[in-house]
C-alpha cells in the first residue's frame, strides 16, 4: 500500500446541467497529486433538484440519463420523487429504518462511479476525493449503489471488491436505504443513520446470493428444475396451463421436494409463477389436492422471502406489475395505462386468499382499477366498474 501525503492533493469540481433535463446536472470531481499530469482518482455522479421535476414526472426525467440512476429511481422513488412507502413502513423492507419521509424533501446526489489509479487504491485517496465532494458541494442526502466501481487488482475476487467498495462508503457514514442495494448519506451528524455503526448496517437482500444478480431467476439443470423452467417459459412462450398441470402432477410422484425447492436466486415454483404474473399456475400450486401445499399445514413458501428480492410471491406479484406501469410512466406516459393485466390481478388474488384474507369474489378484485391497494366497498365496486371500462370484459369472463 503507498504511502500518500494528502496534503499534496487537490480537488476540482465541475457541475454541468443536462441540456434536455435542467433539473439534472451532471458532476465531476478529479483529484491530482502534485507533480503528477493526470488525476489520480475521480467521482462522476448527478445532482437532482426535485423541486424543477414536474408531477408525475421523476421517472421520465431520470430514465433516459443513465441505467444506474433509472435502477435508483425505481429502486427507492415512486414517479412523484418521494419514497416509496415499504422503505419506510415495512417492518422487513423498512432494514434498520433510520431513513423516512425525510428523504422526501430537497437535492438528491447521486454517486455514480468511483475511479481511484490502481497504484493509489487503499491509500486515503478514494476517501479524500469522497469526502472533497460531499463538503464542497450542496445537496440535502446523497446516495451511492457500492457495486465494485473502484478499480482493484486483478487478483481481487469479486467479492473481495464488492466487500471494498461497500466498506468504503460505510467508513464516510453510508447506510443502507430499506434491504436495497443503495446507500444514502446524510450531511446532518444528527441524523438517525449516523447512530449506526458500519458493521451493524442491514445487509442488502442479495448479500445472501453474491454469487449472482436478481434478475437471474432460473436454473439450467433440467433435472433439478424442470417445474421452475417450464412456469419461466410459460411467461416466455405460451406454454399451456394443462402442461403445467401434468409437469406437478409427475413431479409429485418423482421428486416431490420439487413443488419447494429454491433456484440459486432462492426462488420457489410458486415465486416464479408469481413473477410471471401466472394466475393460473399460481391456484395449481395453491391446490391442497396437487399437494403444493399441505391440506392442514398450510405453505410457507407464501411467506418466504430468503431470496435475492427478499419479496414473498405476492410482493414479487404486485412489484412486476408495478414495475411494468413504471416502465410504461417513463416512457410513453400513464395515459396509455389501461391498469394492472387481469392475469396478474388473478395471481395477487389466488395469493392473497391463500394467506387468508377476505378478499371477496375474484370479479370484484379485478374490478379494482388501481388494483390492489384499496379495500372493496359496494361504492368502489361501482365507481371502479365505471371509471374501469371493463364491465363487458369481466361479462365475457365470468
Amino acid at each position: 500500500m503507498p504511502t500518500v501525503d494528502l496534503t499534496q492533493l487537490t480537488s476540482d469540481i465541475k457541475v454541468r446541467p443536462d441540456s434536455e433535463c435542467p433539473s439534472i446536472k451532471s458532476i465531476n470531481l478529479a483529484v491530482k497529486l502534485q507533480g503528477k499530469p493526470r488525476p489520480i482518482a475521480e467521482i462522476s455522479g448527478y445532482l437532482i433538484n426535485r423541486s424543477q421535476i414536474g408531477k408525475g414526472a421523476f421517472y421520465r426525467s431520470l430514465e433516459g440519463t443513465s441505467h444506474e440512476l433509472w435502477q435508483f429511481a425505481k429502486a427507492l422513488w415512486d414517479q412523484d420523487a418521494k419514497l416509496k412507502p415499504e422503505l419506510v413502513e415495512h417492518e422487513f423492507h423498512s432494514g434498520s429504518g433510520c431513513w423516512g419521509r425525510e428523504l422526501n424533501e430537497g437535492t438528491l446526489l447521486f454517486i455514480e462511479v468511483v475511479a481511484v489509479e490502481e497504484e493509489f487504491l487503499r491509500s486515503g485517496v478514494g476517501s479524500f476525493a469522497l469526502n472533497q465532494l460531499l463538503t464542497e458541494l450542496t445537496f440535502s442526502y446523497a446516495f451511492a449503489w457500492p457495486e465494485p466501481l473502484l478499480h482493484s487488482p486483478s487478483e481481487d475476487s469479486l467479492e473481495d471488491r464488492r466487500a471494498y467498495t461497500l466498506a468504503f462508503f460505510r467508513k464516510s457514514h453510508f447506510r443502507r436505504v430499506g434491504r436495497t442495494v443503495f446507500l444514502a448519506f446524510s450531511p446532518n451528524d444528527n441524523h438517525p443513520s449516523r447512530k449506526i455503526a458500519a458493521n451493524e448496517d442491514i445487509p442488502d437482500n442479495a448479500d445472501r446470493f453474491p454469487r449472482l444478480h436478481a434478475n437471474e431467476l432460473t436454473e439450467t439443470d433440467p433435472a433439478k428444475f424442470e417445474l421452475h423452467d417450464l412456469i419461466l417459459h410459460d411467461f416466455g412462450r405460451g406454454v399451456s396451463i394443462g402442461a403445467i398441470e401434468a409437469c406437478i402432477q409427475k413431479v409429485r410422484k418423482t421428486d416431490p421436494e420439487m413443488i419447494h425447492r429454491v433456484n440459486a436466486n432462492g426462488f420457489t415454483p410458486l415465486h416464479l409463477a408469481a413473477f410471471t404474473l401466472g394466475g393460473q399456475t399460481a391456484r395449481l400450486l395453491l391446490d391442497p389436492e396437487l399437494g403444493a401445499i399441505g391440506a392442514s399445514t398450510g405453505t410457507p413458501d407464501l411467506f418466504r422471502r430468503d431470496n435475492t428480492e427478499g419479496s414473498i410471491p405476492l410482493e414479487v406479484c404486485e412489484q412486476r406489475m408495478e414495475g411494468v406501469k413504471q416502465w410504461l410512466g417513463a416512457t410513453i406516459g400513464l395515459s396509455e395505462w389501461d391498469g394492472y393485466p387481469v392475469n396478474g390481478l388473478e395471481c395477487a388474488y389466488e395469493l392473497r386468499k391463500a394467506m387468508g384474507e377476505d378478499v371477496g369474489s375474484l370479479r370484484d378484485y379485478i374490478l379494482l382499477k388501481n388494483g390492489f391497494f384499496k379495500p372493496v366497498t359496494a361504492e368502489t365496486r361501482e365507481a371502479d366498474a365505471r371509471s374501469f371500462g371493463r364491465d363487458r370484459l369481466l361479462a365475457a369472463m365470468f
